[in-house]
């Protein structure tokens, strides 16, 4: 993942091709099923997290993955104050 798009869904480049994945952080290696495709950018669906950023927590809620309210959960309390506080 190299960024973080506008809805807080990881950017990723495949062979020069960005794909917008909910649910991956920046730094990770995931494997992802490809659910869109338009002329300049794509939309996939995170299967699984290879190697996990040092910034991702197990979320508290139980609902967590299928009602999408708290989509900050993956990010540990730190995480969130830096990327939103523009902390460094």
């Amino acid at each position: 993942m190299e960024n973080y798009g506008h809805e807080d869904e990881s950017i990723a480049k495949v062979e020069g091709f960005t794909v917008f994945i909910v649910g991956a952080l920046k730094g990770e290696v995931v494997k992802v099923k490809i659910i869109k495709v338009n002329k300049n950018y794509g939309g996939g669906k995170l299967l699984e997290v290879i190697e996990a950023s040092e910034k991702r927590v197990e979320s508290i809620c139980g609902t967590y993955k299928r009602c999408g309210g708290c989509n900050l959960q993956r990010y540990s309390y730190l995480k969130k104050l830096r990327r939103y506080r523009g902390w460094k």
